[in-house]
């Protein structure tokens, strides 16, 4: 018989190996996968990144900026080759040579690797191919690294696991033995009261009972029974001991807790009457602004007001004028700062709302870059911003808190930056499953930066980060930008470094804007263009433009004007149509399907009467050398998108002679003529009395925004008298208002 030692050695060992071999097998292969997986998803990534940044660098068929994009990809260790073939026979290669160094010839390929390929497509049509290939040399490394560290765990493992069977052989097999020698002894001495465990099934049991049988036999019954009850008084005196103890303890246990329960409903009432207490306070706090920021808004306006109607007044010395001047000026900045506290006010208080309507965003945007223009060339700073082709001209978004978002982050880096440049970079993400347009917004400045310490503090209201000296304003510029964001459903990151720059990144879900909401946007021109003068020819204008909204735009513009107007979606059929119709004018798109501007126009020109027609082009564009390409193709002009209606009719003025008809500015209609005083009084006089004591209210305190409130009432049932009562606030004739009102009462 194989001794039981042996044999459970024997079974372990076999059973130790078996694990360990599997899980060092399975350990290689699942890091073999792992390795693998990530390479491939690696190479996934970077085909498609390279796909979408080498569309602009294909399309311009720009070489050197295509090499410098997989130059940049070639850091990656991994990478051993990239090639990129496009238009013109372009054809641009990044390959390792045998000792791993980068080079740009065409060398042959070696070893395992992967291999990815995608077209690179622009408008739905293939402007050429990427390809990329990822080596396997680094991940076999990886794998014998990984090999040896799992055979090292696995041999501690099985080290570990041998003491432990050492160990449980001693006390299963060595131990029983030795109890048995012993009693074997104690029975040879005539002590028959050993009792040996005998229900293993193993020589150890058998021998163990054997034993005990033979003990039975020899002890008497009697004494059996004597110490059988024996033992059974005493674990009765112990039983009855420990029940004791128990309930002693149950009982200290339970006032213990009764106690604790009365600590925490204590604590919990305090808490909530100090929560109770700051959110007391923190409503008295946004009331109290809001209410203090009112009053003071209140005055301010009619000082604003004043001083701009005394500035116009004729016979001031230039010392009043510019008194007048700075007076006006300090009043803004003082308006601006009260306004930012109003509202961070109502945001803390809920009674902030979105209001969303059709808008045209490209207007806003350059009225926006117009008003911050003049604070960069103050401080001689370099002010450009840049949008791409996909950008929207018009939105469906609440256009009040788009604007405040852009000049908030505008103002803020032109304030905080010295020397160098502030760019507004304009965008729209990709986005699936969703009707949404989602706009990008990035601002980025060469100024002091931000450090690590204070960018968890850029967004938090009334806190300025950096140093004291540079500190202007409330604080509530970039909390009340944040809190826009957030109010529609946006998004604003900052990354910052300190004596570098700042980059501000804003991402906000818009509506796009359909045909019938396009006709509804006016145009804010002051000076609108009614018609072409007398006696001018029927100039014919053709616009080539591949987005429906800018089409129409242009056209319902033209055409209101009097210009006869046909259109083509991209550059051939614009080719077309300068065949068949010969158009005097041409508004060219930079960027098109099929074919683009450049290409259209080179194409125009070259045909008969080609060099008569003026071609301007419009692009979204300002680099330089967009710019001068389109110049060499032959385009007259480049205007920039967005474009205000007036640039388009004084650009056409420009190049055909044309001479335009204007609609005199409501401005500068007097706003109550004498036959229209009768009626206004009787329109006043039919006022519920309740609104007419709220107006006079609000024009005794010169309260410029109350009376507009009360105004907006005033619209729901009479337009008419509500529009020159709003002309009579806006030009801060309170006088005449407070007139009329007293006359009525």
């Amino acid at each position: 018989m194989t001794s039981i030692k042996t044999k459970i050695s024997v079974y372990l060992f076999l059973l130790v190996l078996g694990i360990s071999s599997a899980y060092v097998f399975y350990g290689y292969q699942e890091t073999k996968h792992e390795l693998y997986s990530k390479l491939e998803f690696s190479a996934e990534r970077k085909i498609s990144r390279l796909a979408e940044n080498l569309i602009i660098p294909l399309w311009e068929v720009d070489d050197r900026w295509v090499k410098d994009i997989i130059t940049t990809e070639t850091m990656d260790n991994n990478l051993q080759a990239i090639v990129v073939t496009g238009a013109d026979n372009l054809l641009v290669v990044q390959k390792r040579d045998a000792n791993w160094k980068v080079s740009s010839e065409n060398l042959p390929l070696f070893g395992e690797f992967i291999f990815k390929q995608s077209k690179v497509i622009q408008g739905n049509e293939p402007i050429g191919q990427v390809e990329i290939y990822l080596t396997t040399r680094f991940i076999e490394n990886d794998l014998k690294a990984k090999l040896i560290k799992i055979i090292i765990t696995v041999a501690i493992l099985s080290f570990a696991i041998f003491i432990f069977l050492e160990l449980m052989l001693g006390k299963i097999v060595i131990n029983p033995l030795s109890k048995l020698v012993l009693a074997t002894k104690q029975i040879a001495k005539g002590q028959y009261d050993i009792a040996l465990e005998s229900k293993k099934r193993d020589e150890i049991g058998r021998l163990a009972k054997d034993f005990n049988s033979m003990r039975e036999q020899i002890e008497l019954r009697e004494s059996e029974r004597n110490n059988a009850l024996a033992n059974v008084e005493t674990a009765k005196d112990k039983l009855h001991q420990l029940n004791e103890n128990l309930e002693s303890k149950v009982t200290e246990r339970t006032q213990a807790l009764e106690e604790s329960n009365q600590n925490l409903q204590r604590l919990s009432a305090e808490f909530e009457s100090a929560k109770d207490d700051a959110e007391l306070a923190n409503r008295a706090k946004s009331v109290f602004l809001a209410n203090m920021s009112h009053e003071l808004r209140t005055p301010m306006n009619a000082v604003l007001g004043f001083s701009r109607l005394m500035r116009e007044e004729a016979g001031l010395r230039p010392s009043q004028k510019e008194s007048l001047d700075i007076i006006n000026r300090s009043g803004h900045h003082l308006l601006d700062l009260i306004n930012d506290v109003l509202d961070m006010a109502k945001i803390e208080s809920g009674q902030i709302e979105l209001v969303n309507a059709p808008f045209d965003l490209g207007l806003l945007v350059r009225d926006i870059m117009d008003l911050m223009q003049e604070r960069a060339e103050k401080k001689a700073l370099h002010l450009t911003f840049d949008q791409s082709s996909s950008f929207p001209r018009f939105i469906i978004s609440d256009a009040t808190k788009i604007r405040q978002i852009l000049v908030n982050l505008l103002s803020n880096a032109i304030k905080h930056t010295n020397s160098g440049s502030v760019t507004l970079l304009l965008n729209i993400l990709e986005q699936q499953n969703t009707d949404d347009i989602y706009l990008h917004f990035e601002v980025q400045d060469t100024g002091v930066g931000i450090s690590d310490d204070d960018l968890a503090s850029v967004f938090s209201a009334f806190i300025q980060v950096g140093e004291q000296s540079t500190q202007e304003g409330t604080g509530l510029g970039l909390a009340i930008t944040q809190q826009y964001i957030e109010l529609m459903n946006g998004s604003i990151n900052v990354s910052s470094e300190l004596g570098v720059g700042s980059v501000f990144q804003v991402e906000i879900p818009v509506q796009a804007v359909n045909a019938e909401q396009l006709a509804t946007i006016q145009p804010s021109s002051n000076r609108k263009v009614i018609r072409l003068a007398d006696k001018q020819p029927d100039y014919r204008v053709l616009i080539v433009e591949d987005q429906l909204e800018n089409r129409l735009l242009l056209k319902r513009l033209l055409e209101s004007a009097g210009f006869k107007v046909q259109e083509a979606v991209n550059g051939q059929q614009g080719v077309e149509q300068f065949k068949q119709w010969k158009p005097h004018f041409i508004w060219m798109d930079r960027r098109m399907p099929i074919m683009g501007g450049i290409e259209a126009i080179r194409k125009i020109r070259a045909l008969p009467g080609g060099d008569l027609v003026q071609i301007v082009a419009v692009t979204a564009s300002v680099f330089e050398q967009e710019r001068a390409i389109l110049i060499q193709a032959g385009a007259s002009e480049i205007v920039n998108k967005p474009y205000k209606d007036e640039e388009i009719f004084s650009c056409m003025a420009k190049y055909l002679n044309v001479e335009y008809i204007y609609k005199d500015n409501k401005e500068d209609e007097p706003i109550l003529d004498e036959e229209s005083f009768t009626i206004f009084e009787k329109k006043i006089e039919s006022l519920p009395e309740e609104l007419l004591n709220k107006l006079n209210n609000a024009a005794t305190s010169l309260d410029v925004e109350q009376s507009l409130q009360v105004i907006k009432q005033i619209k729901l049932t009479d337009e008419a008298l509500a529009e020159k009562l709003q002309r009579l606030v806006e030009a801060f004739d309170f006088e005449t208002l407070l007139e009329k009102i007293k006359t009525v009462a």
